[in-house]
């Protein structure tokens, strides 16, 4: 590995609860030459290293980064891991490898964050990010719109409506690329009907008659509603975060009403 210019800057950490911006672009490489990978994003560092640390190279989105191999002559560009010096090192890694991990800030230089146990491929909050949404696609609740009454709907009087989901946030604990995380993702709904209204909400509804969600047919016919869910999720992995899970989850479902003519009736 060419020269590197080292200096003994300390990132502060971020101390703001709101999820921190994910870098789509994020990218890992590998490089033979120095029996090294090179990336940019938020690199995950183990739980052994100092959390501010820690939580400035994970939040730093254009950051660049290079672990490389403390057995390697990067003179030579190959390794000597089986001298005794570099034997015990590894030894003391039981879950990976000893690495030399270096960082630079975007507008900055590098800088030598020491010797830790890495895994064979560095893990970015964006690899992580990821496979959360794909996992969260399939974990989310599906969307069933329903209403009260179920027939015998008329204009004039209300109709309760439910998204047939549970209100927000969901939680869910899982183990994603060998790092732990906690997942929330939070709903919200929007209901769009056929006279061109529209109706926005943080509760799904109930089929009571105090549901919270209803509308008003003023005309009768065959009246489609739709319904929409955005899920907007974020996690924090091996205690860092949060970091938002990407883009948001969307869900679409539509019910068919048959809406009949109410008649008002004159009490004697």
């Amino acid at each position: 590995m060419a020269a590197v210019a080292v200096v003994g800057v300390l990132l502060a950490p971020s101390t703001s609860t709101s999820a921190v911006a994910v870098d789509r672009t994020a990218s890992v490489e590998a490089d033979d030459r120095g029996d090294a990978y090179v990336g940019t994003g938020g690199l995950i560092l183990p739980p052994g290293v100092d959390q501010s640390i820690r939580w400035s190279v994970a939040a730093c989105r254009d950051c660049v980064w290079r672990v490389t191999s403390p057995c390697s002559d990067s003179s030579l560009g190959n390794a000597f891991d089986e001298q005794p010096t570099c034997r015990g090192m590894s030894r003391g890694c039981p879950d990976g490898s000893m690495k030399q991990v270096w960082f630079r800030p975007v507008s900055g230089v590098w800088r030598d964050l020491g010797f830790m146990c890495l895994r064979d491929k560095p893990t970015t909050v964006a690899d992580v990010a990821q496979q959360i949404r794909g996992r969260l696609v399939h974990h989310l609740p599906a969307l069933a719109p329903a209403h009260l009454p179920e027939r015998g709907i008329v204009t004039q009087i209300p109709v309760i409506l439910s998204a047939g989901q549970p209100e927000g946030p969901l939680s869910f604990a899982w183990n994603v690329m060998g790092e732990p995380v906690r997942v929330s993702a939070m709903p919200r709904w929007r209901w769009s009907f056929p006279d061109g209204t529209f109706l926005n909400a943080d509760e799904p509804g109930r089929l009571a008659p105090t549901g919270g969600i209803d509308h008003v047919f003023r005309r009768p016919g065959t009246m489609l509603v739709t319904c929409a869910t955005t899920w907007l999720g974020e996690f924090t992995v091996a205690g860092l975060g949060p970091f938002p899970v990407g883009e948001p989850i969307h869900q679409t479902a539509s019910v068919q009403l048959a809406v009949g003519e109410g008649r008002a009736l004159l009490a004697p």
